[in-house]
């Protein structure tokens, strides 16, 4: 609470704007002009808004006797500027209506005519406490604006109930828009755009209030999030980060900030695949599979999107072991799968399953789209690889779609009994299940 003095302190530092369609302008004038520190004048609704504009004075004084409806559309007009000002209003102590529409767009006083200065000059001090609070939230919104803006990772604070209140500009740039009233207004359908991401945390699934408080309160644990852009499939690394602080109004805020780390997990992956690989053939091995079934699981059914599997088997790989020896069994697999590898795209997965089969995985593709890809790559097989004396093997394919309640090995068998039956059709064939 700021004592009088203070209050009048406060008040010199002011900015006044007195719109008075009667004839107390010049007295007015003389009186606030001692009071505060600038006192602009105006006699009408459409001089006051002008004034407003160009000046937007820290407190609006209205006494309007003449306008229409006592000057309510001119506070309709300011309050759609600034929903913070402080507006009072002189009026006629018996214009119900008036008083109803003013507390309908938050007025923030009133005064009954005819107003004696020195109790204008109390209600004054009195709201120039309001607007010294106001400053200071300013103040303390671009100190703090200014201060995450600094920074080169992405910043958001929430409040007690885990709404973004601010951000900095790299949370603008990662989400292509200005300010937080267009994140909002963009993302109001999925709220949970950014906390969208996969955490490599077993006690962690998504970002939401728990896990604010896992981060918060764990600060020794490096919790590492994905988060894919469905526009290019572009996946990055982040590093998050949280901590949780008293405001100077005693509220609780979370800061949390999430670096770019996905130079660093780059090379931890490229280290994690070389470890991943099979040595063969130089594609994933079979323990690849979990993560990314369940990845992908996810991806249908939080966004509906498509991913299928398709097995591939050289046909009579057996017989050409029994023909040709091991050693040129062996190439013609690893032949044919890393020629796949590289016709494929970069969000497709391909792993050797068994002995004889490959496994590709393929997110955001439908099972008839899936089709298409196994006679493209019928075709390309055939012609592409080609062995000693001119030698060239067809494949098999067998394709399974992922449904929501999949299981990784529901879709594995699925997909197993497809190559089964395609084998079964000859050689060359396609079967989907």
């Amino acid at each position: 609470m700021l004592s009088n003095s203070v209050k009048e302190s406060v008040l010199k530092d002011c900015a006044i704007l007195y719109i008075d369609d009667g004839h107390n302008i010049e007295i007015a004038k003389k009186f606030l002009s001692y009071h505060v520190k600038k006192c602009y004048i105006a006699s009408d609704e459409e001089e006051g808004y002008t004034l407003f504009r160009l000046y937007r004075p820290d407190i609006i004084i209205t006494d309007l006797n003449t306008s229409p409806k006592g000057g309510i559309g001119l506070i309709e007009k300011i309050r759609n500027i600034d929903q913070n000002a402080v507006i009072i209003s002189i009026t006629q102590p018996k214009n119900k209506e008036f008083y109803a529409q003013a507390i309908a767009l938050e007025v923030n006083g009133f005064l009954v005519q005819p107003v004696a200065f020195p109790y204008l000059a109390k209600t004054l001090r009195k709201f120039a406490s309001l607007v010294y609070s106001q400053k200071q939230d300013s103040f303390y919104a671009s100190f703090v604006q200014k201060t995450i803006d600094m920074q080169s990772n992405i910043l958001f604070i929430l409040d007690e109930k885990f709404n973004i209140v601010m951000a900095n500009r790299r949370f603008y740039d990662a989400f292509g828009v200005e300010n937080l009233d267009e994140f909002e207004t963009r993302f109001k359908d999925d709220k949970e755009i950014i906390l969208d991401c996969k955490f490599y945390d077993e006690n962690i699934e998504k970002f939401n209030p728990d896990t604010v408080l896992e981060i918060v309160e764990n600060p020794e644990k490096n919790h590492i999030a994905t988060i894919m852009n469905l526009a290019n499939y572009k996946v990055k690394a982040f590093l998050v980060h949280g901590n949780r602080a008293r405001n100077f109004k005693g509220d609780v805020e979370f800061l949390i900030s999430f670096t770019d780390v996905t130079s660093y997990e780059m090379d931890k992956r490229r280290l994690e695949k070389k470890i991943s690989l099979d040595p063969l053939t130089q594609i994933y091995n079979r323990q690849m599979f979990e993560d990314v079934f369940f990845s992908e699981l996810n991806m249908l059914k939080r966004y509906g999107q498509p991913c299928s599997i398709m097995f591939c088997e050289v046909d009579d790989i057996e017989e050409i072991s029994a023909t040709y020896g091991k050693n040129f069994s062996d190439r013609v697999l690893s032949t044919i799968a890393r020629f796949i590898e590289k016709n494929i795209r970069t969000v497709d997965i391909s792993l050797r399953w068994g002995n004889r089969e490959i496994l590709l995985v393929l997110p955001y593709t439908t099972k008839e789209e899936a089709v298409g890809l196994a006679k493209r790559l019928s075709r390309t097989v055939v012609v592409s690889c080609k062995f000693d004396n001119d030698l060239a093997f067809t494949c098999s394919f067998g394709i399974a779609g992922m449904n929501t309640d999949d299981t990784s090995k529901s879709i594995i068998e699925r997909g197993k009994l497809a190559i089964g039956e395609a084998k079964a059709m000859g050689f060359d064939s396609i079967r989907v299940i």
